[in-house]
Formats: structure tokens, sequence, C-alpha cells
């Protein structure tokens, strides 16, 4: 039998239900169940597959208020009178992330998840329309031509470090950046870990007490904080040459 003549077999038979205690059952896919009891009729409809369509549409003169409707598995429609179950959303599947050699493992992952954190969190302070995490995301993926971060090519992780690192540095630049809440750890933070990596540790504590009168990060305002900032950064570049 043919594609056409099955389908066409399918639906007489589910359809043509217009006897009382009738009992409807059908395994498969893409299938459509229907009823259509009259009054003193009691529906028994029971559909086991993926995408199928099961609906109790009663006469106008039904006065039938019992239905026993079961259905089982995913993507499935539930229609009862007027009102509508559809289970898709509960049953909806979930595609696995496999990352492969190629990739980012699973600690460079979480450093990119925690960069684009702070980005979000930044944003709040310093823009009239931040952007949300999906947002943020979604140019992340459509820079690296990847559909997820954990799919990141392991070639292109440091590229995509400096990216985030930049984006809020830009962000940090802001007039009104100094109200975020970690805005002056960031700084610390930055100033820290490139003192100890290009040895400029000695060098900095001379240029801040001879700049400043002070040895102790903390103790420098808002501004003077930047200015240090803005000296490690160069002495970084002049070290990177």
């Amino acid at each position: 039998m043919d594609k056409k003549n099955k389908l066409k077999q399918s639906l007489k038979l589910v359809i043509d239900n217009d006897n009382p205690q009738a009992q409807q059952v059908i395994k498969g896919h893409n299938n459509i169940q229907v009823s259509t009891q009259n009054y003193g009729s009691t529906p028994n409809q029971e559909i086991t597959g993926d995408n199928n369509q099961q609906t109790y549409k009663p006469n106008t003169d039904s006065l039938n208020k019992h239905l026993h409707q079961s259905i089982y598995g995913n993507g499935n429609i539930q229609v009862a009178g007027d009102v509508i179950f559809n289970n898709s959303k509960s049953a909806m599947r979930v595609n696995k992330i496999i990352p492969g050699e190629e990739h980012i493992s699973d600690a460079q992952a979480q450093q990119i998840k925690k960069l684009v954190a702070e980005i979000v969190k930044l944003e709040k302070h310093v823009k009239d329309k931040p952007r949300s995490y999906g947002a943020v995301w979604s140019t992340f993926q459509n820079k690296f031509e990847c559909t997820s971060y954990k799919l990141l090519k392991e070639e292109l992780f440091e590229q995509a470090i400096s990216y985030l690192r930049q984006t809020i540095g830009r962000l940090d630049k802001a007039s009104n950046a100094t109200d975020a809440p970690d805005w002056r750890s960031r700084k610390y933070k930055y100033i820290h870990t490139n003192s100890k990596k290009y040895e400029l540790e000695l060098k900095r504590l001379v240029y801040m007490e001879r700049h400043f009168g002070v040895t102790s990060l903390t103790e420098l305002s808002n501004d003077q904080l930047v200015q240090i900032y803005n000296w490690v950064a160069i002495e970084k570049k002049k070290h990177s040459y």
C-alpha cells in the first residue's frame, strides 16, 4: 500500500468513531486522532509516539463531560473542546554539547563565562540600555563563528579572552563606571597580575610614592588608580614586543 492510501486509511480509522464508549488507540508518529462523540458516549483516546495530535471536539448537542485522553511521547498536542494542551515544552529534547579535542577545555570555558558575566554586570551600570546575557553571547558566537562558547576552537581561545577583556576595558572607561561595585577590584587585579608577570612591582611602588606619596593601591583616588592602571598597561605593552 502506498503512503497516500496508508494516510487515508489511518484518518478514516480514527475519525469514524461516533459510537458510545468508543476507544481509539494509535501507535506511531505524525498521526491525527479525532473523536466527535454525541450525548452519552465516553471517548477513550490513547496515542503513543511523537508529533501526534489528539482531539476531542463534541457535537453541539453533546452534553458529555467525561473524557479519557492518554498521550505519550514528544511534541504531541491534546485538544479537548476549546481547550488545547501542548506538551511540546515539557517533553522538549535537549541536544547535549560534546566538545572535541579541537575545542577549548572546561577550565577555559569557565574563564570565558566569567568574563561574559562581568560584561553583563558592568553594562547594567554604564549603559542606558544594557545587553542581556543572551545578547552578549550572541555577539560572541557570531564573532567567533561558534554555536556555543564550549565549541570555540582552542586556537582562538587567547583571541577570545583578549576580545572580552578589551570590551570590559572600554566599559571601564565610561564616566559612570566607577559606580560599579567591582570597578576598583578589577583595577587592583589587573595591576597586581601584570606587575608580577612583568616584574614591575618595585618600579610601580617607586612610581606611586614619587607621584602620589603612597605605596598602597587602596590609598589612591579613582583618578590616581586609573593613572597607575594606564602606566602598567604601557609597561606591559613595552614588554610584549
